[in-house]
């Protein structure tokens, strides 16, 4: 009987004890920036706008396509845009809010329809006009939770995209906040960290909204260094935030730690690095169980790099031993750090 080899794929963002794989995709074909605008549509990836490092906002916007791993260039934004809370809802993307030129803040709210290639601008904020918040969708509604709009801010607002209108939530029972970034799990969204009056000070709290009841809960503090800037993003049943950066005496210190974020048992673990030097306000999107990270800002300047990831574990099963049994795979040891979702590949080592 064949000896045969298992080879177990996860292709999530998570670094245990086994094998990790990074991965260089092409770089944005624009020029570098941060606090670009982001969304991830029906297996493709949206990145455009921004803040370049002549300090001027951008309105460029282009595809990614995962499968030919290139870039396409489609309609710009209708203004130039940059810290807008993103998200998508039903195979359309929104910006919400953001920042069109230095010091200027909009209420603007615009839909981008992936098949026409085109963006239709929706009902205006009614909230203050805001940057650097965070967006994020639970059913057919988005939201946008804090940022900075003179001051930080822990408001919370519903966008219902069929009847095109916002209502305002329950506001985040704690310290106002901006420059922050979130995950949803099973939908709850969880969010905080980030920055306060103004600079230097960082939240080190953390919570989870459920839309259904409009409550907020505290969650485990954030075990590493407090920051702002981070990215976030799901991957089955865990949540992961990362990157970021904190001021030390004026010098801003830019990190590439990353970690996980289990819900079931409330609980934070340290989840390996980004490639490379510590990046600040980064795109961070998932395609399916594939994440990509890039772009944002360090001290080598603004970026235009992108990166995958896909996790790797081998696993060799003994001749003999039973392995399928109908539709169901049998791991025997089990894999310790097993995340779903997985992919399962066979391979045959001979006999």
């Amino acid at each position: 009987m064949k000896k045969v080899a298992f080879t177990f794929v996860a292709l999530v963002y998570a670094f245990l004890s086994h094998s990790q794989s990074w991965t260089q995709s092409s770089d944005l074909p624009g020029l570098g920036r941060r606090g670009a605008v982001s969304l991830s549509i029906n297996g493709m990836i949206y990145v455009g706008g921004g803040l370049d490092s002549a300090g001027v906002l951008l309105s460029d916007f282009y595809k990614f396509d995962p499968a030919t791993n290139a870039w396409t260039r489609k309609a710009d934004l209708p203004v130039n845009l940059g810290g807008s809370a993103c998200f998508t809802v039903n195979g359309k993307g929104y910006l919400a809010s953001g920042a069109s030129g230095i010091g200027n803040v909009i209420s603007n709210v615009y839909q981008y329809d992936p098949a026409l290639d085109q963006w239709t601008a929706k009902a205006s904020f009614p909230g203050t006009a805001r940057e650097n918040s965070y967006g994020f969708a639970i059913g057919d509604t988005g939201y946008i939770f804090g940022g900075y709009g003179g001051s930080e801010l822990n408001d919370l607002w519903a966008y219902n995209t069929v009847t095109n209108t916002w209502t305002q939530k329950a506001s985040m029972p704690s310290s106002v906040r901006s420059t922050i970034s979130g995950f949803v799990i099973n939908n709850i969204a969880y969010t905080g960290l980030g920055e306060y009056n103004s600079s230097a000070n960082y939240a080190s709290d953390m919570g989870a909204y459920n839309a259904g009841t409009n409550t907020w809960t505290v969650i485990a503090q954030f075990p590493g260094h407090l920051r702002s800037g981070q990215i976030c993003f799901t991957i089955g049943h865990f949540g992961y935030l990362g990157l970021g950066d904190y001021d030390s005496a004026g010098v801003n210190v830019y990190l590439s730690d990353i970690y996980q974020y289990d819900p079931n048992h409330n609980s934070w673990s340290r989840a390996g690095n980004f490639p490379g030097p510590g990046t600040s306000t980064a795109v961070g999107q998932n395609v399916g169980d594939i994440i990509y990270v890039g772009m944002g800002s360090n001290s080598s300047g603004f970026k235009t790099d992108w990166w995958r990831y896909i996790y790797h574990v081998g696993i060799t099963m003994n001749p003999g031993q039973t392995v399928c049994s109908g539709s169901k795979l049998i791991l025997n040891p089990i894999v310790s750090g097993a995340i779903a979702p997985v992919k399962y590949q066979w391979t045959s080592t001979g006999n």
